[in-house]
């Protein structure tokens, strides 16, 4: 049996460590696949690659890309795309303008609330430190001491509106339009305890290609199992990976153990013969 792991960011999204450092864990937890998929970002792919040329380990490009549906912020994830596509690379700019204003918007709204010691123009200087972890609005609340930990961030962010960014029928397309495939990504995190069918039947007609049924998110063997079973019942490639994030925010790589046994490893080795 192999291992893999199909979800986990570097310093160039929200994690804290560079590509040296996660192709070293990589190799240390004995891994033979895997995927880098920062948010709505590729500029680390190229480097992986080259990092890897002289490794035995299989890497598969792949990005997170955020979609909303009923209000809520859904990640898919997206491997073997044609980073040449227009369409595709639109989409990633796209999603990562919703995010900087998203970050305008909130230190705005927080300088009219009167929040001691926020600064729009201190934090358009703010200089965020890649290793870190995070990523900007949050590491410049903590610096001033306003919050503490992530919980902390939730709660003031509150006076915003959450963002939305494009449905998930637009990403897919936009994804198979370059030659890509689709996994929605820890089901869980948006419903503890198991996503909907209802929900997963809209993801299912909106043309995702699997799900990722192993992931930190899910609470019980039986909850990975509900998620196998509606793959298996519709076709759909099971996945799973740790969404690893160096040391930013606790969760290891390779946790859970995704292993060949149990999820598609092959679909995913298909995939990087072709590229």
């Amino acid at each position: 049996m192999k291992q893999m792991d199909m979800h986990m960011h570097s310093y160039f999204s929200d994690g804290n460590k560079d590509l040296h450092q996660i192709a070293k864990e990589v190799e240390e937890k004995g891994l033979s696949l895997f995927s880098l998929t920062d948010h709505d970002c590729i500029s680390g792919t190229n480097e992986m690659k080259e990092i890897m040329k002289s490794k035995a380990i299989n890497f598969l490009p792949g990005v997170e890309i955020s979609s909303t549906f009923k209000m809520m912020e859904f990640h898919l994830l997206v491997y073997n795309y044609d980073d040449q596509n227009q369409d595709f690379l639109n989409l990633l700019a796209s999603n990562i303008k919703i995010r900087f204003l998203y970050d305008q918007d909130l230190i705005t709204e927080l300088v009219k609330l009167k929040t001691p010691g926020v600064s729009l123009d201190d934090f358009n200087a703010f200089e965020d430190e890649p290793y870190r972890g995070g990523w900007p609005s949050i590491n410049y609340l903590m610096s001033i001491g306003l919050v503490k930990e992530f919980k902390d961030y939730i709660k003031l962010t509150a006076c915003v509106p959450r963002m939305v960014f494009p449905k998930p029928k637009e990403v897919i397309d936009i994804a198979h339009g370059c030659g890509a495939k689709v996994i929605l990504a820890h089901p869980s995190s948006n419903e503890r305890g198991g996503l909907r069918h209802e929900i997963l039947d809209q993801f299912l007609e909106d043309g995702i290609d699997g799900m990722e049924c192993f992931s930190p998110y899910h609470t019980s063997e039986e909850e990975v199992n509900a998620y196998i079973h509606y793959c298996r019942a519709n076709g759909l490639v099971v996945s799973g990976g740790s969404d690893y994030h160096g040391g930013y925010i606790g969760r290891a790589m390779g946790v859970p153990k995704v292993m060949s046994d149990k999820a598609d490893y092959d679909f995913f080795m298909d995939l990087i013969e072709k590229i």
